[in-house]
């Protein structure tokens, strides 16, 4: 859903004039990078900011009773790239401790925000896999990213806060083992697909099959409706066409983007006797990081069997 994916300039720089007045205004101090301790009577929490809530689950997670997530963007106000930040979102950054963010594009006006607070350690997941201009910014779907963001929260937080150092690793070795069944299934379903040709309405999905031998199939129905617009009759046929030469083993389906051509192309998937399996892009309400991506993995391991 890339078509609201940059905030309008003007917005960002409302936004970043706000941030400043209201820091002169509240005369909240440039804070340094370490964590600051208060007394043993009323210690002091991290106060981090995470852009997205999935990565805000495992920064709470990890920093457990010695800090305070907020998440900006979530279940429970929608699209992240409909977001636009207010006031108070403003003054949520300029008292964070820690920042959090997808990076890549994706949620460009945390960046803005968090540009405004340069001297606030950030972790920006988009840096910790690499991201190159055009990759797949879905980076939550790729499979081994929990353990790349617990461990960048375990170092970043035992940076600012040396002594609890060995009480973040722990954290973080509990939380994934908690998520180690995800591994199992995909395990599992690893060899149903390695070497078949899947199609997508939108390449929300795409990242979970990061180093899998698996063929996406013509991927510009799938960017027409990521970017807005309607696919052409040339990809809408070409669609149409593998199915129908039962060339496709799978149908992964953007549920938060449909219309009528979206729709007409999983009825066809369905007719062929396709297996398809819904995702979404945000977090759905109700559901922790693991329930989600379970949920989605059993979909297509049940489809794929049955």
């Amino acid at each position: 859903m890339k078509q609201h994916k940059n905030i309008n300039g003007w917005l960002g720089l409302i936004v970043v004039a706000s941030l400043v007045g209201l820091i002169l205004h509240q005369a909240v101090l440039v804070r340094p990078v370490g964590f600051q301790k208060s007394t043993v009577d009323s210690p002091k929490k991290f106060k981090i900011v995470s852009s997205l809530s999935v990565y805000g689950e495992m920064a709470q997670a990890v920093v457990g009773k010695y800090g305070e997530v907020v998440n900006i963007v979530g279940p429970h106000n929608g699209d992240p790239h409909d977001f636009e930040p207010t006031l108070q979102t403003a003054k949520t950054y300029a008292q964070a401790d820690l920042m959090i963010s997808n990076g890549g594009g994706y949620d460009e006006w945390a960046y803005n925000l968090s540009a405004a607070h340069a001297k606030t350690p950030q972790i920006e997941v988009s840096r910790l896999v690499n991201y190159q201009e055009g990759d797949n910014e879905h980076f939550w779907y790729r499979p081994q990213i929990a353990q790349v963001v617990t461990a960048a929260l375990v170092q970043q937080l035992s940076r600012q806060d040396g002594q609890h150092q060995a009480y973040y690793q722990r954290r973080a070795q509990n939380y994934l083992a908690t998520l180690a069944p995800l591994q199992q299934i995909r395990d599992d379903i690893k060899p149903q697909l390695e070497g078949k040709m899947i199609l997508t309405t939108e390449p929300v999905y795409d990242n979970a099959f990061y180093g899998w031998s698996v063929h996406i199939g013509d991927q510009k129905f799938a960017q027409a409706v990521e970017a807005g617009n309607d696919p052409s009759p040339q990809a809408i046929e070409q669609w149409h066409r593998a199915l129908k030469k039962r060339q496709v083993s799978l149908v992964v389906e953007n549920t938060q983007t449909t219309n009528r051509i979206t729709q007409q192309a999983v009825k066809k998937a369905h007719q062929a006797g396709v297996p398809v399996v819904a995702v979404t892009e945000a977090q759905p309400a109700g559901k922790n990081y693991y329930q989600w991506q379970m949920d989605i993995l059993q979909s297509i391991k049940t489809g794929l069997e049955a």
